[in-house]
């Protein structure tokens, strides 16, 4: 009569086989899941950029794009979200695309510029906007209102001292309107408007602010970082000539490790009685100023 042994594997080989196993599911995983994101962002990139061509066209053959009526609004297939799209595009784009998500691509337009944005697979955005022509990376942390230079009034804007601000046409760089601010020259320096980022800022790392500027007199621009208190934690700013036509200023800095709150300033350097507007501001977390979208 045969004998044999068997040996079977102990609890810890299996152990250990198992976490291999784990481990090797989780690259697996992770790799698919990048590579999934990776394909996803290229379709975005690609249906932003076949979204623009049509408006652009659209836009050669009708000299206005379609609006929105000056609000961020989804592109949708059935018009429930920017409502005059789908039929006014329907010849150059019989089909609107759709997110990789199944969610809509956003679409922002006062009838003769446009932006259109859309969500990549980190978080950031990406998008097209007409005004520059240029398709990039970037995100405006400021309100829709304060990016547009006050197009629904001057909700998002306070006047400094002695100071008077309103929302009009005078002049404007986009849009149809301006922040409109008039100084008394009553005080010695610090006459003119600020508007502010409110939470959500992150600490110790590169943003930048630009601002377009339009009149007379010498101002001081800039970026005061407060913490929760209120209290200024650093300013970064710089003095600068206006002048009788839009000029764009860009300060770029780096926040400080208790931030809550950034306010960007335009105040008078002296006693000046004056006239100046404001346009087109933009804040973004990068080093270095990009090109305009319009806030959310």
């Amino acid at each position: 009569m045969n004998s044999y042994s068997q040996k079977g594997f102990t609890l810890i080989e299996l152990l250990v086989v198992i976490a291999i196993v784990g481990i090797l599911a989780g690259i697996i995983i992770v790799s698919m899941t990048g590579a999934t994101g990776n394909a996803n962002d290229a379709r975005r990139k690609s249906d932003i950029s076949n979204i623009s061509k049509a408006i652009l066209a659209y836009q050669a053959s009708n000299g206005t794009a379609p609006t929105s009526s000056g609000v961020w609004c989804d592109l949708k297939q059935d018009g429930t979200g920017c409502s005059n799209f789908p039929s006014a595009i329907s010849k150059y784009m019989p089909t609107i695309p759709t997110d990789p998500n199944n969610t809509f691509y956003k679409y922002y337009s006062d009838g003769n510029n446009f932006a259109l944005r859309s969500t990549l697979a980190s978080g950031g955005v990406y998008g097209y906007s007409s005004t520059s022509g240029v398709y990039s990376s970037t995100k405006n942390l400021f309100t829709l209102n304060q990016s547009n230079g006050g197009e629904n009034g001057a909700t998002g804007f306070s006047p400094n001292i002695n100071t008077v601000i309103s929302s009009q046409g005078d002049v404007y760089y986009h849009g149809s309107k301006s922040i409109k601010v008039i100084t008394s020259g009553i005080a010695t320096t610090g006459e003119g408007v600020y508007f502010s980022k409110v939470y959500n800022i992150k600490q110790n790392t590169p943003y930048s602010a630009s601002v377009y500027l339009y009149g007379t007199g010498t101002l001081k621009i800039g970026v005061e970082e407060k913490n929760s208190a209120g209290s200024t934690l650093v300013a970064a700013s710089t003095v600068v000539t206006l002048s009788n036509s839009w000029q764009k200023y860009t300060i770029n800095f780096t926040t400080a490790s208790a931030i809550e709150q950034l306010v960007f300033v335009a105040y008078t350097t002296s006693q000046q009685a004056g006239t100046f507007y404001v346009d087109e501001a933009q804040l973004e977390e990068n080093p270095s100023v990009t090109e305009w979208t319009p806030g959310t």
